[in-house]
């Protein structure tokens, strides 16, 4: 996608940091692997089952962060390499999150960590996939003010 001349004159000054989609990837996909290997911790260690690891009120604190800083970093790039698939990813993943955590019966179960981590997984994608229309935006945005007509 070119970007337009409105875009041009603002690119030094607020472009999106892409450092952040790195970030929150990785603390996406760490989620995720947390997500995964808490079922086989509390079977290992059945005293855990009580601890502050197991509580939906830090679980939920965790969702909320990364919710807030996902749709931050994601929705601030997406105003300009305007293409969907990050904000797609990212609605879907924290709907997974959502029912992961408020499902009726919420307990740590085989299906809770199935779906948190699945949820996990999504928003990783979401950044990485924000990543990458953020790098192919900034190529767009130098072709055009190099006067180059094609991208790499």
């Amino acid at each position: 996608m070119k970007p337009t001349t409105a875009t041009t004159a603002t690119t030094s000054a607020a472009t999106p940091n892409t450092t952040l989609d790195v970030v929150g990837g990785t603390a996406s996909a760490a989620c995720a692997v947390h997500c995964a290997l808490i079922p086989i911790a509390f079977a290992l260690l059945p005293s855990a089952t009580h601890s502050i690891v197991h509580s939906q009120v830090i679980e939920s604190i965790f969702i909320i962060v990364a919710a807030l800083f996902a749709t931050f970093v994601i929705g601030h790039a997406s105003r300009r390499h305007r293409e969907p698939r990050s904000l797609v990813l990212l609605v879907l993943g924290l709907a997974v999150m959502a029912v992961a955590l408020f499902a009726p019966g919420h307990a740590h179960t085989g299906a809770h960590a199935l779906a948190a981590a699945c949820g996990g997984m999504l928003i990783a994608a979401a950044h990485w996939s924000n990543w990458h229309s953020t790098r192919r935006w900034r190529q767009a945005l130098a072709d055009d003010e190099s006067g180059n007509s094609g991208t790499r």
